[in-house]
Parts: C-alpha cells; sequence; structure tokens
C-alpha cells in the first residue's frame, strides 16, 4: 500500500529520469528541416539527393551530432521520410549537406555560428567550451531575441534561451545562431535546470 509520501517521492523519481524539456525526433527534425531551408535552401536548390557517399561524409556527421538514430546513408534518409510526412526530402538533404560544409565540418565546425545547435549535444559542448571566462546571460521569455543581441553587442555570452511559443524560438535561433534555446514554460524551469543546461555553477551566470 502507497502513502502520499511515497507516491511522491514515485513521481519525483520519475520527472527526473525524463529528459529535460527534451523535443521528440519528429519535432527536432522538423524544426532542423525549417532553418535549414531558410539559410540554405537558395544556395542548393539545384540537384537531387546527394551521392551515398556525399551522405556518408557530411550528412552522417551532422545527424551523428544531433544525435538522430540511424545506423547508414539510408538509414538517414528513412528517418527523415519516417518523421516528415509530406516533406521535401532532396530540398532537407541538400541543404544538410550545404551546412555540413559551411558550418558542421569534421575540423574547426562553426557551432558559435550554428542555428542548430538547440538540438546538437556535440555543439551545445563546444559553446560552453568557447564561453569559458566571459560574461555569461540566460535569457527568460526570449521571444525571437532582440534582448539577446542586445546583450551580445555589449559583450555578454548569452549561452541559453528559453522561450514557449515554437515560432519564435525558431526565429530566435535564426536571429541568434550558437545560443541553445529551449521551447518551455519559463515557470517550469528551475535554477537547477538552467545550470545543468549550461554547465555553470553558482555564481558564474551574470544575468
Amino acid at each position: 500500500m502507497y502513502t502520499r509520501g511515497m507516491v511522491r517521492a514515485k513521481r519525483a523519481g520519475e520527472r527526473r529520469k525524463q529528459p529535460a524539456f527534451k523535443l521528440d525526433v519528429g519535432s527536432a527534425l522538423q524544426r532542423c528541416d525549417e532553418l535549414l531551408a531558410a539559410i540554405y535552401t537558395e544556395q542548393t536548390a539545384s540537384g537531387g539527393l546527394p551521392a551515398d557517399d556525399e551522405r556518408s561524409d557530411g550528412v552522417l556527421r551532422v545527424f551523428g551530432r544531433l544525435g538522430f538514430p540511424l545506423g547508414d546513408a539510408d538509414g538517414a534518409v528513412a528517418l527523415y521520410r519516417a518523421h516528415r510526412h509530406g516533406g521535401d526530402a532532396t530540398r532537407f538533404f541538400r541543404n544538410l549537406e550545404g551546412h555540413a560544409e559551411v558550418r558542421c565540418r569534421a575540423s574547426n565546425p562553426e557551432c558559435d555560428s550554428c542555428s542548430l545547435v538547440s538540438f546538437c549535444a556535440f555543439g551545445t559542448k563546444e559553446i560552453l567550451r568557447l564561453a569559458s571566462g566571459n560574461p555569461l546571460v540566460v535569457d527568460l521569455c526570449s521571444g525571437a531575441g532582440s534582448l539577446s543581441a542586445a546583450f551580445r553587442r555589449e559583450g555578454l555570452r548569452v549561452i541559453l534561451a528559453v522561450e514557449k511559443e515554437r515560432h519564435a524560438a525558431q526565429s530566435y535561433r535564426l536571429n541568434n545562431p550558437g545560443v541553445q534555446v529551449i521551447e518551455a514554460d519559463m515557470r517550469r524551469i528551475t535554477s537547477r535546470n538552467v545550470l545543468t543546461m549550461t554547465g555553470c555553477r553558482k555564481g558564474e551566470l551574470s544575468a
């Protein structure tokens, strides 16, 4: 027989086990598709799907860093088509290959200029490494990012933004590349969540 205290403890344990504010694969793919289309479509408009050797080089590198589950180049295409019904696979993979060449290179990737960093564990770690030693800021209720842009102009490093409205969050990612954006109600965000997601210790955040 469960007591109220046991039930509360059980629920708290279940919440701790759940990934905090992590989008499912389909939602993350949709947002990546939209961002890549906004950035690269005009540059990659010609041609069909990249050849297998191109996919295994650039596309699989980006997919691996984003943490999407797949086994090979064909798996990347299958994953997209399974989660993006009606999506343009040709456009997506051309844009992804362009991103691999421009930003997500095998060596010296430009994570601090990447709009996909919200979905990329590799990029998030790199951003935190680059931010070390700088005044750090978290932008709550960030909207499309005008306040963050002002912080950055003043030399502060924005390392996390919180915005619950998905279209505003997407605009933020385009306007402030290199910043991790969490799609959540700020009332659900605790100080412990912020420290965990940023890798900061108490006292390291300036604002």
